[in-house]
């Protein structure tokens, strides 16, 4: 089971319906109360490893709720300040990342294929790109010229979840060759562009 839905009843049952009131009324004859609902998704959040509020958010479908949820388990902890790395960082950041993409393939699979999926990289693409572009200025690198919006795309591509599927799934490499081959194409561009890939 990927989900599943969270409420409480509505103060008019015909809001909710028979099908969902039925269940209700049998919670509530057996002394089930608000309170114990709030304890009860406190536990799951806890086993789950995630934060209560993803839990209480809400989604417009299932298929933001589904990336949602696929997303913040997998970047939960991540460092973001991704400027200050040189390629032993990122091959770290990447085998962590890609580790918990192995653990969830399916979640993978739908957050690439999904609408919310690529809003979502769109906005993490934004806060990435920008990392990437302080370091290259603090490489003494013009972030803003061609050679460097070339390199932006092609770490972008190089890091992402469609590179982890291609290079795991389709070259049939274990997680751990998956890395060391994103980052030596890395290595590879960073050289070429004049930048330490040990800053």
């Amino acid at each position: 089971m990927d989900a599943i839905e969270v409420g409480l009843p509505y103060s008019d049952p015909l809001l909710d319906g028979p099908t969902i009131q039925a269940p209700v009324d049998r919670a509530l004859s057996q002394g089930v109360a608000t309170s114990d609902v709030f304890r009860t998704v406190a536990e799951v959040a806890r086993e789950s490893g995630i934060s209560p509020a993803t839990i209480y958010r809400h989604f417009p479908n299932r298929e933001a709720l589904v990336h949602a949820a696929a997303v913040e388990h997998m970047f939960e902890g991540v460092e973001q300040e991704v400027h200050t790395w040189g390629v032993d960082e990122l091959r770290e950041h990447l085998r962590v990342l890609w580790r918990r993409f192995q653990a969830t393939p399916h979640l993978v699979r739908e957050a690439i294929a999904s609408e919310a999926g690529l809003e979502m990289r769109r906005v993490r693409w934004a806060v990435q790109q920008s990392e990437v572009a302080q370091g290259l200025r603090d490489a003494g690198l013009d972030a803003e010229s061609e050679t460097s919006q070339r390199y932006l795309a092609a770490v972008a591509l190089l890091c992402s979840a469609h590179a982890y599927v291609d290079l795991t799934q389709r070259m049939d490499l274990d997680v751990d060759q998956a890395v060391d081959t994103a980052t030596w194409a890395i290595g590879v561009l960073s050289e070429a562009i004049g930048l330490d890939p040990g800053s």
